[in-house]
């Protein structure tokens, strides 16, 4: 989370942002099959999602937007803070 609040600092000093969104995302489920035979399965399962966006408007008037996403199974693979 420090990695996604420097970032955010980052973007917040930029004048030319009119909007600007960061989140991160973490989910872990478990799901179970349970058969009349009494035999229990278990399957876990884990989801990252770091997003970042940001918008501005051109001298023309087009909306400018650039956005960027990662989506991991496992936490150690989320970007470093170089990368992100």
């Amino acid at each position: 989370m420090d990695t996604l609040r420097a970032a955010s600092a980052l973007y917040r000093r930029d004048p030319l942002l009119q909007d600007f969104e960061a989140s991160a995302d973490f989910s872990a489920t478990n799901r179970y099959l349970v058969n009349t035979e009494g035999t229990i399965v278990r399957d876990g399962k884990s989801l990252y999602n770091v997003h970042v966006n940001g918008n501005t408007q051109a001298a023309d008037g087009m909306r400018l937007n650039r956005g960027w996403s990662f989506v991991s199974a496992a936490a150690g693979e989320l970007p470093d803070a170089r990368r992100f």
